[in-house]
């Protein structure tokens, strides 16, 4: 829901310009769903009988969060979905920068999605090709990404 919300702010002023196929999407967490995963192992056992949902259990993949966004702002292009122990800027800066290169996008949201117990950190932010810049004017790099997670992350 986190994510949705973030994105929303995110998008509020883009115009559809961009060809969908060229609209990407790179996010990564440390703890994937395992929260989802482990409350539908839960309600999987009741009585020493398994009683699977597949309603639930299709929530528990971390791609989903990803796929609504998908749907919602049409984003047709390039996807992934990383696991790491922490937020890794410089992989997210060569990744999103090699797409850009090679013209696979030209527009991508980015960021960290983290929800495990009560530990709650989200950080989105949106790149352009056309402008090296992100939504708040930041040149779209390896430091200019960790220094903004790490002021959103001390709030």
């Amino acid at each position: 829901k986190s994510a949705f919300l973030c994105s929303e702010y995110l998008m509020r002023n883009i115009k559809d310009e961009v060809s969908p196929q060229m609209n990407g999407i790179f996010l990564s967490n440390k703890a994937s769903s395992l929260e989802t995963d482990e409350n539908y192992q839960e309600r999987s056992f009741i009585d020493q009988k398994i009683v699977a949902n597949p309603s639930i259990f299709v929530y528990t993949l971390p791609n989903v969060m990803m796929g609504e966004l998908c749907i919602r702002y049409k984003l047709m292009g390039e996807q992934s979905f990383w696991i790491s122990e922490n937020f890794d800027a410089v992989s997210v800066s060569n990744y999103v920068n090699l797409l850009f290169e090679n013209q696979l996008i030209e527009r991508c949201i980015v960021g960290w999605a983290n929800f495990y117990k009560d530990e709650e950190c989200i950080f989105l932010s949106l790149v352009e090709k056309t402008s090296p810049q992100n939504a708040d004017n930041q040149i779209f790099n390896t430091q200019n990404l960790n220094i903004i997670y790490n002021k959103l992350i001390s709030l």
